[in-house]
């Protein structure tokens, strides 16, 4: 009786080690860190344990090579500058032998950059219209970015390495950006500085509009043509020495040209003018030489003298739209003013002529055919020469 009790007393206890044994075999040897570390930062990793005892073997590799390696309970290694992913791989070889057994993880780690914004490239100002200006830059390691600007406020998003800006007042705005990182903890750049100086409102390029008026008539529009797109109101003024003449302008691009009805006997010559301002100052009058009075309702007095057909070097003709029409002149012969006109007879375009070669850009022109009227000497002189729009 007290053998068989023995006996299933060493029963009991085999069958408990066996089931520790058995539970440790079932635990698990496995990495514990970070996912993600940051470059130029030490990065550290360690492992769960089960029952058994393991020599621990780490390994880092970068594109398949090992950049560092060691042996214990914990790894530190230092990625250095490059933002490539590395591989974290642990091997635990078991000192208990039995049920311990030999274990294995790896982990795939992104390194993101950690390092310092670079001090911002030299900020670019763009004008886009009116007072409104882009702000561009450049900094090295920066995810985002900071501005603060004066005489100025910020429209949209204020973090992008491109800001756009509104000038509130003065002629002059300024401002700063620096690089930020917020990777690994928030760093910033050092600031760059600068500021803008806008300058007087540009001149449109021409008056357009009515080139003789009749007797009595009223509200002949006339229109200041490709004004830059800088900020700018409009301003207009009539010389007129005959005093026949009035001016209308609402402040825009266009102006209205009233005649009192008076008779005058001997043809009249004034000038429609207009010029821009903004804040920081005008720019030049623009004018236009319009004419009324005389003999009869045309621009000049008595016949002129028909100068052959082409008398005008105009090149290419025919001309695609949108090129640039050249025309030129004899020094000794050229032109006091060119008037274009459509086979109609409506005017598309005056010109005084100060230069022996002139360019017209046609991109505001349609496709066909046009004359032009080069009026030239105390005679009145008149040329009429065709060119074609293709």
């Amino acid at each position: 009786m007290k053998n068989n009790l023995q006996i299933l007393t060493r029963g009991i206890l085999l069958l408990l080690f066996s089931v520790v044994l058995s539970t440790a075999a079932q635990a698990y040897v496995y990495i514990v860190g970070p996912s993600t570390i940051c470059t130029n930062n030490t990065a550290t990793y360690t492992t769960s344990y089960d029952q058994c005892s393991y020599q621990i073997q780490w390994v880092a590799y970068r594109n398949g090579s090992a950049i560092a390696s060691s042996y214990g309970s914990y790894f530190s290694f230092n990625p250095g500058s490059s933002t490539t992913s590395i591989t974290v791989v642990m091997n635990a070889y078991s000192y208990g032998g039995g049920s311990c057994y030999n274990s294995y993880d790896s982990r795939n780690v992104s390194v993101v950059n950690g390092q310092t914004p670079g001090t911002p490239s030299v900020i670019t100002v763009s004008h886009v219209s009116g007072y409104l200006f882009d702000l561009s830059t450049s900094s090295s390691n920066a995810s985002s970015y900071q501005w603060s600007v004066s005489n100025a406020t910020i429209q949209g998003s204020s973090t992008g390495s491109t800001i756009r800006v509104l000038s509130t007042s003065g002629c002059t705005f300024n401002f700063q950006a620096r690089g930020k990182n917020t990777a690994c903890g928030t760093t910033y750049s050092s600031w760059r500085t600068g500021s803008h100086t806008i300058t007087a409102a540009g001149a449109p390029m021409y008056v357009t509009g009515q080139m003789y008026i009749p007797r009595g008539s009223s509200n002949y529009e006339y229109k200041a043509m490709y004004a830059p797109s800088d900020p700018g109101i409009y301003s207009w003024s009539l010389s007129d020495p005959g005093g026949a003449l009035s001016i209308y302008s609402t402040g825009g691009s266009n102006a209205y040209v009233s005649h009192n009805g008076g008779s005058y006997p001997v043809l009249q010559e004034a000038y429609v003018q207009a010029k821009r301002s903004n804040r920081c100052g005008s720019s030049p009058w623009v004018q236009m030489l319009v004419r009324y009075g005389g003999p009869n309702s045309f621009m000049r007095v008595g016949e002129p003298t028909i100068i052959e057909d082409d008398a005008l070097g105009i090149y290419p003709n025919p001309i695609k739209q949108g090129g640039i029409l050249s025309m030129n002149f004899q020094k000794d012969n050229a032109p006091k003013q060119i008037v274009i006109m459509d086979t109609s007879g409506k005017m598309v375009m005056q010109l005084e002529v100060e230069d022996a070669n002139l360019e017209i850009n046609t991109s505001e022109f349609t496709k066909g055919m046009y004359l032009v009227k080069s009026i030239s000497g105390d005679q009145e002189e008149v040329s009429i020469t065709k060119f074609v729009i293709e």
